[in-house]
C-alpha cells in the first residue's frame, strides 16, 4: 500500500510533539508500507530533509507561507479556514497538495493536525481518490478553549478570540465528518470531537514512547540537590503558562522547604519566559536532541498544566525512564493514570507543592510510583504495539483494488 502523509513540517526527527506520532509511525511502517510525505518546509532545512528521505521512501515539499497578521486576520474572519490565522490558508496548500497526490500516487492519504487538513473537505468530494484519514492529534478547540480562562482581553478582541475557537471546532467536526477515518489519542478526545456521533470510522492511536531507547534510569545519588524536570517545547501555550504558574506559585513554596530545589525546564525558551530565565532555582536548558541526561538528574517529573488537550509525551517519556510524576489533572487527562498508583494528582498551586514535596520526601513512594508507571508504559504504550494496530487500521481502510 502507498500511504501519504500531509504534515506542517518535516517528521524528522522525535523532537516536538507535533511530530513525534508520525516520526515513529514512518520509522516503523516502511518496509511494510511505501511511504510518502508532503511537508512544509524551507529549502535551507537541508539537515532535516535528509534525515526526512532516510526515513521514507518519497518526500515533497513547499516553502512555508510567510505569515502576514493582518493578511491572515483577514483571511480567517472571511473563510471557514481559521488555520490561515496561522499562516496555513488552505488555497495555497491544496494545490501543492494536489501535485503531490498526483505525483505519489497514494492508496491513503493522512492528514496530520488541524493545521494543514482543510483540503481535505475538497478532497472528499472528488469521485476518485485515496482513503482520507484525518490524525487529530488533540482536540485543538478544547486546547484553545481552556487557554482563554482568565482571558483578560476584552471589547473585539476578547469576540474574535472567542470567535476563533468556534470556527476551529466547527472545522474540526466537518473533517471528522468528511474523512474516511480519524485517529485520535485517548476516548475523552474521541468524545470531545464527538467522533462516535460524526465520523465514518475512529481509532485511538495512542501518544506513546519509545521503550527501548527510554530505559529506567538509575536513582538519582541522594547527596544532590533535589530537583525536578519539566520537558516540552515551551513556547507551546499550555507550556508556556505551566512554568510561569511554577514560576509565580509553586517553585517559592518548594524553595521555602527545600532552598536547594532547582527546576530544569527541558525545551526552547520563548521571549514570554525570558523574564524567570534568572530566578533562583530554576534553570532553561534550551532545545535539546536527547532528554534522557536531564531525567538523569531529576528526581520528579513535574507536570502543572492547566490547559492542553490529547495526552502528554512528557508523562509517558517520564514512567518509560523510572522517574515518579506530579501532574494535575489536564496534564495527565487521556492516560490511564491511578492517582496514588502511577501519578500524584494536584490541580491548585499548593497541593501541587504538597504533592512534590511528598515524593521528595519518601522514596519509597516515588519508586512505587515509577515502576509502576513503567509497566504500563510497556504494556499500552509501546510504539511498536500502537503501530501494529495502525496496520490493522489501514488494511480495513484499503480500497478495494488493494485488498484483492
Amino acid at each position: 500500500m502507498r500511504i501519504l502523509y500531509v504534515c506542517c513540517e518535516p517528521p524528522d526527527a522525535p523532537s516536538t510533539g507535533s511530530i513525534i506520532q508520525p516520526y515513529h509511525f514512518l520509522r516503523l511502517l516502511r518496509g511494510h508500507h511505501t511511504m510518502g510525505v508532503f511537508a512544509l518546509a524551507s529549502p535551507s532545512e537541508t539537515e532535516r530533509l535528509d534525515r526526512l528521505r532516510a526515513l521514507c521512501d518519497w518526500v515533497a515539499t513547499e516553502p512555508p507561507i510567510p505569515r502576514r497578521p493582518i493578511r491572515n486576520r483577514a483571511r480567517w474572519m472571511l473563510s471557514d479556514d481559521p488555520m490561515a490565522r496561522w499562516g496555513f490558508p488552505s488555497p495555497q496548500i491544496a494545490g501543492s497538495i494536489d501535485r503531490a497526490i498526483a505525483d505519489f500516487k497514494p492508496d491513503i492519504v493522512q492528514f496530520e493536525q488541524l493545521h494543514v487538513a482543510h483540503p481535505l473537505l475538497q478532497l472528499a468530494r472528488s469521485q476518485h481518490r485515496p482513503r482520507l484519514i484525518f490524525n487529530a492529534h488533540d482536540a485543538l478547540h478544547v486546547m484553545l478553549d481552556r487557554s482563554l480562562i482568565g482571558d483578560s482581553t476584552r471589547g473585539v478582541g476578547r469576540f474574535l478570540n472567542r470567535l476563533f475557537v468556534k470556527r476551529v471546532r466547527d472545522l474540526e467536526y466537518k473533517i471528522a465528518t468528511a474523512a474516511d477515518a480519524v485517529l485520535c489519542v485517548s476516548q475523552i478526545d474521541a468524545r470531545v470531537l464527538r467522533l462516535p456521533e460524526l465520523a465514518k470510522k475512529f481509532y485511538v492511536t495512542p501518544n506513546g514512547v519509545d521503550t527501548e531507547f527510554y530505559q529506567p534510569l538509575p536513582a538519582k545519588p541522594a547527596s544532590s540537590p533535589p530537583t525536578l524536570v519539566f520537558v516540552g517545547h515551551l513556547g507551546y501555550g499550555p507550556n508556556t503558562d505551566a512554568i510561569q504558574l511554577y514560576a509565580e506559585k509553586i517553585h517559592p513554596i518548594l524553595r521555602a522547604a527545600k532552598p536547594d530545589l532547582r527546576l530544569i525546564a527541558v525545551g526552547p525558551v520563548p521571549q514570554e519566559l525570558e523574564r524567570h530565565r534568572g530566578m533562583p532555582g530554576i534553570e532553561f536548558s534550551g532545545f535539546v536532541r536527547d532528554i534522557r541526561p536531564y531525567f538523569e538528574q531529576a528526581d520528579v517529573s513535574i507536570v502543572p498544566l492547566r490547559s492542553g488537550s490529547g495526552t502528554r509525551f512528557k508523562i509517558v517519556e517520564s514512567w518509560a525512564m523510572g522517574r515518579a510524576v506530579v501532574s494535575t489533572t489536564i496534564g495527565a487527562e487521556g492516560l490511564p493514570f491511578v492517582d496514588g498508583q502511577n501519578i500524584l494528582i494536584a490541580d491548585d498551586p499548593e497541593a501541587f507543592a504538597a504533592a512534590t514535596l511528598r515524593t521528595l520526601d519518601d522514596p519509597g513512594l516515588a519508586v512505587r510510583l515509577a515502576e509502576s508507571g513503567r509497566e504500563l508504559v510497556e504494556r499500552e504504550f509501546s510504539w511498536r504495539r500502537i503501530v501494529s494496530d495502525l496496520r490493522g487500521y489501514y488494511e480495513q481502510l484499503a480500497p478495494a483494488a488493494f485488498r484483492e
